[in-house]
């Protein structure tokens, strides 16, 4: 979908975001949704999307930022408790991001390809990533996990085919 569209700020009144409903917009650059539920791929192929301002999504689809290569900023709700898969594939200029207090599950490829994330800190009750979730992020330098929890893969490539070794977990 080609709209021209670059900045959208959603009025309050919208809790919910159908499938694909932004996807392909590739001239939007900033968004500001109130919605408290994602369709899948809401945002896929937004290919000049800089930043996204969520600050009240509880449940989001599978895709959601998939193919933003320029997507930098995402601010998410602290109740989000699931990341499914795919959410960030291939978002390779993502470096940081905050990811929400009560997450517990990040699904398999969420940060497939995002070559330039560098920093990650898991949450304290982040307790299962799905496999190759990492795959191909090459500049990841340093991961934060609470030494308090146990954390279970699916798969032994959680950090397959990094780039330089960690300098810090």
């Amino acid at each position: 979908m080609n709209s021209g569209l670059e900045h959208f700020v959603a009025p309050p009144n919208v809790y919910e975001v159908e499938d694909d409903a932004f996807a392909e917009c590739e001239f939007l650059i900033s968004i500001r949704l109130p919605a408290i539920q994602l369709g899948k791929q809401v945002f896929r192929y937004c290919t000049s999307l800089k930043s996204a301002h969520l600050p009240h999504v509880e449940r989001m689809g599978i895709n959601t930022f998939e193919d933003c290569y320029e997507i930098e900023n995402v601010t998410l709700s602290d109740v989000l408790r699931k990341l499914p898969s795919s959410t960030f594939s291939d978002c390779k200029n993502l470096k940081q991001i905050t990811l929400p207090f009560n997450l517990t599950t990040i699904g398999k490829h969420c940060f497939y390809g995002c070559k330039n994330l560098m920093f990650l800190e898991l949450p304290d009750y982040v307790n299962n990533i799905d496999s190759e979730c990492f795959l191909y992020c090459e500049n990841i330098e340093y991961v934060s996990v609470s030494m308090y929890h146990t954390i279970t893969s699916g798969s032994q490539s959680l950090f397959y085919r990094l780039g330089p070794p960690i300098s810090k977990i």
